[in-house]
């Protein structure tokens, strides 16, 4: 991750939020109480967005796979979606 971090994402780009998500090893994310922290680049400050997902703020130990749901303040609701342990997979569900 880190040098993914060096060679295709500026620092400036890669704003980390740490925020408080929903989580489910096995399906969507929809519906889950947040209850695990980690951080997330912040382009554009919502989770649609977002390439990272890791559990420190230099992105150098990506967070575990799964489907993390977090609000998104573009969609203006609760926003789940597939992470496989190295980048975000398929389209971003909404939760509505």
């Amino acid at each position: 991750m880190q040098q993914i971090k060096k060679r295709g994402l500026s620092s400036r780009l890669n704003i980390s939020t740490y925020a408080n998500f929903g989580y489910n090893a096995g399906g969507s994310a929809c519906g889950l109480t947040p209850s695990v922290y980690l951080y997330r680049n912040s382009i554009g400050q919502n989770f649609v967005s977002a390439t990272l997902l890791a559990e420190d703020e230099d992105f150098t130990i990506p967070a575990p796979a799964g489907y993390y749901s977090e609000f998104d303040s573009t969609e203006g609701e609760v926003v789940s979606r597939y992470w496989n342990g190295t980048a975000f997979v398929g389209a971003p569900e909404l939760c509505g």
